[in-house]
């Protein structure tokens, strides 16, 4: 796979689709795990160079089989909202600990924090969605991290 880091600003269900994990560069240290993880060293640092360092840009992470070494990493995921809506999703993951989902109506996202309820966009999706609670909201991974959960309420 050829190197490319994307922005952050192009999240969306195509780039998922395209590829299942991307982890946030954040450090300098990443680009060793860039090249731990399979990309040619030069070719890392000549994209590093490419974006300026900077943080707000997604690497894609090949070895997904095992758990991520980098601090932030997205995972392709699923949701089912209000018990019946079908919706493609991706969780935040920060140090190997799921913190949030993000919701995707028709490439609009919702963020869905899962440690904070007071910094989730859930009046947002009910209204995107026309429902009046997003509960019973179901989240399960696709692909790079074991994730299963039903939550019954935002408390």
């Amino acid at each position: 796979m050829k190197l490319e880091l994307v922005h952050c600003e192009k999240k969306s269900p195509a780039l998922f689709k395209q590829h299942p994990v991307w982890a946030e560069y954040y450090e300098p240290e990443d680009e060793s795990r860039m090249v731990e993880d399979g990309f040619d060293r030069e070719e890392v640092q000549s994209e590093l160079k490419r974006i300026e360092y900077s943080d707000s840009y997604l690497i894609p992470y090949v070895n997904f089989e095992k758990p991520s070494p980098y601090e932030f990493t997205l995972y392709k995921a699923r949701a089912t909202v209000n018990g019946t809506i079908e919706v493609f999703a991706t969780l935040f993951v920060m140090e190997n600990t799921v913190n949030s989902v993000t919701i995707y109506v028709n490439e609009e996202q919702f963020v869905i924090n899962l440690t904070d309820s007071d910094f989730s966009d859930e009046k947002e999706l009910c209204i995107a969605l026309g429902v009046k609670s997003i509960y019973p909201l179901s989240v399960q991974s696709d692909i790079g991290i074991e994730f299963n959960e039903r939550f019954e309420s935002g408390a």
